[in-house]
């Protein structure tokens, strides 16, 4: 059944009845051509598209109800709704005992820290499901925890998606744990834009000197810098699993980059891909003095990483109170006017727009955590009832211009997106 828009996971045979899409971008409960479908059981019924399609906890509970009756559907994509932690607790009830489904896409909700709870305990009975996609939401180091206690003690997931989803370094650490252990059989992770830094690239290399399972890792935008590069270049030396693995956008200078390269370079195999676009300006110089520079490598800047993912996001946000936000919206606007004024010196500019992406994602991971609380009084109290600090932060969007290195910063759009969740609740 397409909906608005494909997830991740692979589309098999959808439903060829126009009637049974989804029309409106905000109902507040599911078409009733969609639950009789489940219901029915149609063996025609394997993918279920309600992206974008304004699914909340009530519609989810609904779609938990008809899904417990269901026992042909294999791909459910719910990404950019509004499901919380009630909705994901009906659903993974519901798919304690299923033995179909495969692919769950909850990107872009307001899962939180229960809801991913509420999953792992899913991960423990459920051995059917083998992809999961939780990206470009808060769930903190808690909720990244959980998953990872579930998948260290096995599951049959294989792919995880946790882009954007603030687990910060103990997050990393506690899925470097998971991926030491035996049970865990995770091939792909995504953990692009999570900040882990350089100590969480030490945790996840150590890890992986062990681990012969994964075959793809994406972290694009955390922070990694040289010291979390050459930890890498020296876990890779050993590694053979691996295939694809980016770490695009982390501030690698080209010291490190020539490092890694001639690692990859010495394999007989040359290794796996690497994407390195976004890090030291002159990268592309560093890989064609390389002579045994593997195919798959990047170095220049642009678009086409081999992951699609937002970068470099903090742990957690810090303004969750009207006077936070205030002060946090002065720094974006005193951040504008900064970026301005470093035109021309490359080092200064490339500060002045890490510093604003910055507090960018605070005042985005504040909206996720207020959205999470599902109280429109404290929404209206923290962003103003008539939406005044989303509107200065939407002009503050409109008026960002970056340099290439960071026009596509992942950041941006998902605060707009975040603005535009705040806004829909205050005038709904």
């Amino acid at each position: 059944l397409e909906g608005h828009g494909a997830g991740p996971c692979a589309t098999r045979k959808p439903l060829a009845n126009a009637s049974l899409v989804p029309q409106a971008a905000a109902m507040a409960t599911l078409d009733p051509g969609v639950l009789a479908a489940l219901q029915s059981n149609r063996r025609t019924l394997t993918d279920l598209h309600l992206a974008n399609a304004g699914v909340d906890d009530q519609a989810a509970e609904e779609l938990a109800r008809a899904l417990a009756q269901n026992s042909h559907l294999t791909a459910l994509h719910l990404r950019r709704n509004r499901i919380g932690e009630h909705g994901v607790k009906a659903l993974a009830a519901a798919l304690a005992k299923n033995t179909t489904l495969t692919c769950l896409d909850l990107e872009n909700n307001l899962v939180g820290d229960v809801g991913a709870e509420h999953l792992a305990s899913l991960l423990e009975r459920n051995r059917t499901l083998t992809q999961l996609e939780l990206g470009n939401q808060w769930l903190g180091s808690r909720g990244v925890g959980c998953l990872a206690d579930a998948l260290g003690r096995g599951s049959g997931l294989r792919a995880l998606g946790l882009a954007g989803t603030s687990c910060g370094l103990q997050g990393a650490r506690a899925l470097a744990v998971a991926l030491k252990a035996p049970a865990c059989r995770l091939t792909r992770l995504d953990l692009a834009g999570n900040a882990i830094g350089a100590p969480g690239a030490e945790h996840l290399a150590a890890a992986l000197e062990r681990n012969t399972a994964l075959t793809e890792l994406n972290l694009r935008g955390n922070r990694l810098g040289d010291v979390g590069a050459l930890r890498f270049a020296s876990m890779l030396r050993g590694n053979a699993a691996l295939r694809r693995v980016d770490l695009g956008s982390n501030d690698i200078g080209d010291s490190a980059v020539d490092s890694l390269l001639g690692v990859l370079g010495q394999r007989p195999d040359n290794g796996p891909d690497v994407e390195l676009r976004g890090n030291g300006v002159s990268a592309t110089g560093a890989r064609s003095e390389t002579p045994a520079q593997p195919a798959g490598v990047s170095g220049s800047n642009g678009a086409g990483s081999a992951f699609p993912g937002p970068v470099a996001e903090p742990p957690q946000a810090r303004a969750v109170t009207a006077a936070g936000l205030d002060e946090v919206l002065g720094q974006i606007e005193a951040g504008l006017k900064f970026v301005d004024c470093s035109q021309g010196s490359v080092v200064r500019l490339r500060k002045a727009e890490i510093d604003l992406l910055g507090f960018f994602e605070v005042a985005r991971d504040s909206a996720r955590q207020v959205l999470q609380r599902c109280d429109r009084h404290l929404l209206a109290e923290v962003f103003g009832g008539d939406c005044m600090r989303t509107g200065r932060l939407r002009a503050a969007l409109g008026a960002v211009s970056l340099s290439e290195m960071n026009a596509k910063d992942q950041r941006l759009a998902t605060c707009d997106s975040a603005c535009l969740a705040v806004e829909d609740l205050l005038k709904g």
